[in-house]
């Protein structure tokens, strides 16, 4: 229910920040020339950044991920082994 009410907020900030930059806007890079609505070009530079962020951290958030499924796999082969050293040092004791 939080989400629901969370992305209609936002929606309606869009809304509004649409309607305040509706503006047609000419920008030009090099040889290429656009027209568009100062919003659109806002939220698709926004959207891009995102993306070329996205596609920079992964790399690093797969190695992690690969790490944590390595070592979660070492503690599951480690623990029997704990196991049975504690059983071997509480046998030893009693001796």
């Amino acid at each position: 229910m939080n989400t629901l009410i969370i992305a209609l907020v936002l929606m309606i900030l869009v809304v509004f920040f649409v309607l305040q930059n509706a503006e047609i806007i000419s920008v030009q890079l090099w040889f290429w020339q656009i027209e568009a609505s100062l919003a659109l070009l806002l939220t698709s530079t926004l959207l891009l950044g995102a993306i070329i962020a996205l596609l920079v951290f992964l790399p690093a958030l797969f190695k992690k991920n690969s790490e944590i499924k390595a070592l979660k796999k070492q503690i599951k082969f480690n623990e029997p082994l704990k196991q049975s050293v504690s059983k071997d040092a509480s046998s030893d004791s009693l001796l």
